[in-house]
């Protein structure tokens, strides 16, 4: 009886170790020391060169190896249309639909540095932050470069990693004219409730004072520093790597243009969960009020990593973001 309890006892306290354990990695930001950040850095590299192209290609679906083939996966490259591309069958086709008609007649996508990747891992998904360089040619001869930064959702499933989510952007100067255009209608969406009714309240949390302290306002619906990453439609281009630098943005940055920040989500935020962990995707409407009293409004995307808290969610990553265009 006695040996039966110390058994009972320690498969308890082993139940208990492991219960503990699989807290603490529930996510895990990794580093170059870990084989995952070093395959994750490797696809991403050869991801963006499969991406470029000249005038003189045939092919423009090179990067279809590096994409999940479900048909439900949403994908934003940093220009319109605001809804995207819906599985990779449609996204294949954004360089001959969007880019080049656009003007770009060629463009070189590079990866920015090793120092700009940031990798987080929960089991079999793994979210990144990256920035990267496009530089197109135009039908006119001239070129440019535009610095863009990317989040992404890698998964793993069989075999190797697999993107099933991104979100491309550059940060946008709130006035003038921004891009403005509703999203089409799609009875492929499939809204989710649950992450519908969050995204509503924190969008209230912004409207409800200043943008100069909505971070107070925002903060329990976030996680802790050490897994937490936004990228905002404004400066700085690598985004807020902490809580802290969020707050001085909003303080010393955005609130020197625009009093307040009114975001209006629209009914097409979809959701996958993969346990403990989840990853969000939807259009909203933004009104910014100026310091000198104008409203300047524009459509845009917001992409979300969520982590389970207790019987809630928190947002451990985000990417809000204004197309280019007008």
């Amino acid at each position: 009886m006695i040996l039966r309890a110390v058994a009972y006892a320690g498969c308890l306290a082993l139940a208990a170790l492991l219960l503990v354990t699989a807290h603490a990695e529930q996510i895990r930001k990794l580093d170059l020391t870990d084989d995952i950040h070093a395959r994750i850095l490797a696809l991403t590299k050869s991801y963006y060169q499969a991406w470029s192209y000249t005038q003189d290609s045939t092919a423009f679906d090179r990067a279809g190896r590096f994409y999940s083939k479900n048909q439900d996966n949403v994908y934003w490259d940093p220009m319109p249309p605001l809804e995207g591309f819906r599985g990779w069958d449609e996204y294949q086709h954004v360089v001959e639909t969007v880019w080049i008609p656009g003007g770009m007649v060629a463009a070189g996508i590079l990866f920015a540095s090793d120092g700009s990747f940031q990798a987080w891992r929960h089991a079999n998904v793994v979210w990144t932050a990256s920035n990267c360089l496009v530089h197109p040619q135009m039908q006119d001869g001239s070129t440019s470069t535009i610095p863009c930064r990317g989040s992404q959702v890698w998964e793993r499933s069989t075999g190797d990693w697999l993107v099933v989510h991104e979100i491309f952007s550059a940060p946008v100067h709130i006035a003038g004219t921004l891009f403005r255009s509703p999203r089409k209608a799609d009875e492929r969406v499939r809204p989710d409730a649950e992450f519908t009714r969050l995204g509503r309240e924190i969008a209230a949390r912004w409207g409800d004072g200043q943008a100069a302290d909505a971070a107070s306002r925002l903060r329990p619906y976030y996680g802790p520093d050490d897994t937490l990453h936004l990228y905002m439609p404004w400066a700085p281009h690598d985004g807020y790597p902490d809580w802290a630098s969020f707050v001085a943005g909003l303080r010393d940055y955005v609130a020197l243009g625009v009093e307040r920040v009114q975001i209006s989500p629209n009914d097409d935020v979809e959701a996958t969960r993969r346990g403990d962990i989840a990853w969000s995707h939807g259009t909203v409407h933004f009104e910014f009020t100026t310091t000198g009293g104008d409203v300047v409004a524009a459509d845009g995307r917001q992409s979300r990593v969520w982590r389970r808290q207790n019987d809630g969610w928190l947002i451990v990553h985000e990417h809000l973001a204004i197309p280019l265009g007008h």
